[in-house]
């Protein structure tokens, strides 16, 4: 199965080769700009920083989509990083953001990675087999949809009072 990946999936530290576990769930950063209204092509992350653009970039605040994106950008190696190359990140960030050039830091629950391992032994193994090639609903985890083979029954619904409202929130994204 290896060989159909992405070449960034293909062998992680955990289990190289992808003997034991296939990556369930992926996603990938990079910049998006509109090229009709800029008039050019953005190459590098280093063109985010042209004077134009003051005021006009946003990063997305997951620290493992734009720091190691802005890390890519300064020649870092990103699978072998230093705490001297993310304090470098941190600082040019934080100056971008004090002159202006930086607009906003917005949130980012929607690209994301997880890889799924079942062990050789597992008790319910059929189950986790039927998750791993069950489609997904990008806006939950797996674990959370209803049906799903390891969701637990679902709370009876709440009720709101008649003179308050309440607002439901999206759910949020599995941890890493």
């Amino acid at each position: 199965m290896a060989e159909y990946l992405d070449p960034l999936l293909r062998s992680p530290a955990f289990d190289p080769g992808r003997t034991y576990s296939v990556p369930h769930q992926s996603g990938i950063t990079g910049i998006a700009y509109n090229r009709r209204g800029l008039g050019r092509d953005i190459r590098a992350v280093a063109d985010l920083w042209a004077s134009d653009l003051k005021g006009r970039v946003t990063l997305l605040s997951g620290l493992d989509e734009a720091v190691a994106l802005l890390m890519q950008g300064n020649g870092v190696d990103i699978t072998r990083w230093t705490a001297d190359d993310f304090r470098t990140v941190c600082a040019q960030v934080e100056r971008q953001v004090e002159n202006g050039h930086i607009r906003r830091v917005t949130g980012n629950d929607y690209t994301w990675s997880d890889s799924l391992m079942i062990p050789d032994l597992a008790r319910h193994k059929t189950n986790a087999e039927r998750l791993a090639t069950t489609p997904t609903d990008p806006r939950s985890p797996p674990n959370s949809r209803p049906g799903s083979p390891t969701s637990a029954p679902s709370p009876p619904p709440r009720r709101s009072s008649p003179t308050r409202a309440t607002r439901r929130r999206p759910p949020s994204p599995p941890t890493r």
